[in-house]
């Protein structure tokens, strides 16, 4: 599975991840756990997985 981050595709102070057919945006810095609760379901990743 491919995976790509670029922080140009993000606007301020943003990227973007890229795994696979999914992509979520991400913020810089410190991730809230909801926050990244959100990312993982974009990226359709379980968190046990991890």
């Amino acid at each position: 599975m491919n995976f790509e981050y670029s922080s140009r595709r993000g606007k301020g102070s943003h990227g973007r991840i890229r795994l696979g057919e999914y992509w979520t945006t991400v913020p810089r810095g410190e991730i809230p756990t909801g926050t990244l609760a959100a990312m993982l379901r974009d990226l359709r990743v379980d968190r046990r997985d991890l």
